[in-house]
């Protein structure tokens, strides 16, 4: 893959490992040669170390479960519960 050094691009593409980063169109154009050098077995590899949905999922919990544990608790008694405890 070849893409444009703008937005989230140097998140996902690892430069010369999973595709090639490019500033402008010549250096794209340039890089179309160098595409054949990239394993497909690493760029896969890589995704499934970082884009799987379960790792992804597993990224969320370790953020958000602390975060629930600090929480104060929430009310969730039905209405008719709060009425009957007044």
């Amino acid at each position: 893959m070849i893409a444009f050094n703008r937005g989230s691009v140097p998140e996902v593409i690892e430069d010369s490992l999973t595709g090639f980063i490019v500033e402008d169109e010549t250096s794209a154009a340039g890089g179309i040669h160098q595409l054949l050098r990239l394993s497909r077995t690493v760029i896969r590899k890589r995704f499934e170390e970082r884009f799987t949905a379960r790792r992804m999922a597993t990224e969320y919990l370790s953020f958000y479960r602390p975060l629930i544990n600090i929480a104060s608790p929430i009310n969730i008694a039905s209405p008719r519960a709060r009425i009957a405890s007044v």
